[in-house]
């Protein structure tokens, strides 16, 4: 019966956060390589400036944020006296191999396309971007990005995730469009007012149903409920 109790506990407090974490980054990893990297558009996030110096000098996007996030991990701990830890290092190293790994296995090459298709696909990527995000950040584990980024913002400035999500964005937005013109840039644009509100919603629910016992497995539930 002791053993039960502490399988169950162990199975709510480590591997489920686990294992829906690494899901989340999966799933992340997934939309920026068959939409973001293969249609050779800029979504959201770190990887977005990735994407923008991949496209400049063919830099490995894995590579790229592999360095930067262990240099922003170092100034968290520096400047906020805290890491996010070995959840925070899986979470970062992991997408970091994923991206380079699946783009080989699955042979991705570039692909431009045209009009309203290139805005449906972006604006997808910002959807499942903000689902994959909030599904890792609501259990506490870190891809790294932004998200590692915002508690040595908070240290000085009290501003809501999100928020501080949308600001980086709006600065890459003004990088993309000097790079790669007016159109990259508004597509760029809209993936980030797309994943600024998945990211709002599906976090907040997910915390709700966090907070009540619930899993993912309520995904359906909770997107009905909120229609």
């Amino acid at each position: 019966m002791i053993k039960m109790k502490i399988s169950k506990a162990f199975i709510k407090k480590e591997l489920r956060p686990f294992l829906y974490s690494t899901i989340g980054i999966i799933v992340l990893g997934l939309s920026i390589n068959l939409i973001s990297w293969k249609f050779k558009m800029v979504s959201g996030g770190l990887p977005g400036y990735g994407l923008v110096v991949n496209y400049i000098t063919d830099f490995p996007l894995g590579v790229f944020l592999l360095i930067s996030n262990t240099i922003i991990l170092i100034l968290q701990f520096l400047i906020a006296g805290k890491t996010t830890g070995i959840r925070g290092i899986y979470g970062y190293v992991l997408l970091s191999i994923f991206i380079e790994a699946t783009r080989k296995f699955f042979n991705i090459n570039l692909a431009e396309v045209e009009g309203l298709k290139n805005l449906s696909l972006i604006a997808l990527q910002g959807f499942l971007g903000g689902f994959s995000i909030a599904l890792v950040v609501a259990y506490d584990y870190s891809f790294g990005s932004y998200s590692s980024i915002f508690p040595i913002v908070r240290k000085f400035i009290d501003i809501k995730a999100p928020t501080l999500f949308l600001l980086f964005d709006a600065l890459l937005v003004v990088t993309t469009t000097i790079a790669f013109g007016f159109e990259k840039g508004y597509l760029l644009l809209v993936n980030a007012v797309v994943f600024y509100f998945s990211f709002k919603l599906f976090l907040r629910s997910f915390k709700d149903e966090i907070a009540k016992g619930n899993s993912i497995f309520y995904l359906s539930r909770i997107m009905i409920s909120h229609r």
